[in-house]
């Protein structure tokens, strides 16, 4: 289709082309260590993980967002980020190391993703 935007994209940000473009992000996906950009424990217990999505999540304008950070607090997520650019993807996954370092320890509790104890943001 004319003027449709791929969804599909290589870890450098190039799209997959071509009709099987979805199965070769399908064995790119599946392979750690093309996937796996970033992922530190920190002394407070919090898990910072970066990933490469591969899978456009950009659902308006702009480029398409293709890297997540996400901080953990034992298996809840708490913050999810997206990025296009694997070095934009690596500055925030430093950025949440920096942010959740210096935050209260970790609590995980059982039960809704609400009830795990979120550190408040420096104003």
């Amino acid at each position: 289709m004319k003027g449709r935007r791929t969804r599909f994209y290589r870890r450098d940000g190039t799209p997959y082309t071509g009709p099987d473009a979805w199965r070769e992000w399908t064995k790119d996906s599946e392979n750690r260590d093309i996937k796996m950009v970033d992922h530190t424990v920190l002394k407070t217990g919090y898990l910072v993980s970066t990933i490469w999505l591969g899978l456009d999540h950009q659902w308006g304008s702009g480029p398409p967002l293709i890297f997540e950070t996400r901080v953990f607090c034992g298996e809840q997520p708490i913050s999810t980020h997206r990025y296009s650019t694997e070095a934009e993807a690596r500055a925030g996954h430093a950025q949440m190391i920096d942010l959740y370092s210096n935050a209260e320890p970790c609590r995980p509790i059982s039960g809704r993703p609400e009830d795990s104890h979120r550190p408040k943001r420096p104003h």
